[in-house]
């Protein structure tokens, strides 16, 4: 769901029974062979022999850098914010079954 949530892997035409692309981007059995795993590696960068850091963040999926979110797929830490804020409210309700009495 991560993948969709972030919009990566996207095909420009919609997959459909009727065409099959061999070129397309979103291939589960790349992405998510038998399990998947993502990570977001914090970096911490000083600036020119100052007390002052940079934060930039890496993604990886399945151990392989996720090139096409940000800037090569570095993020700097307001793009990283940024590509989350939408999920800060978020709850998990939808998974929760409720039984009528």
């Amino acid at each position: 769901m991560i993948l969709v949530v972030l919009n990566l892997y996207k095909d420009t035409n919609p997959l459909t029974g009727a065409h099959r692309d061999i070129n397309r981007k979103w291939r589960t059995s790349f992405l998510s062979t038998f399990g998947s795993n993502m990570i977001a590696v914090l970096n911490r960068c000083r600036k020119h022999a100052q007390d002052e850091y940079n934060y930039n963040v890496a993604f990886y999926w399945n151990e392989k850098p996720i090139l096409d979110l940000c800037n090569t797929g570095v993020c700097s830490w307001q793009e990283f914010e940024d590509i989350f804020k939408p999920f800060l409210n978020a709850t998990t309700e939808i998974c929760e079954i409720k039984l009528a009495n």
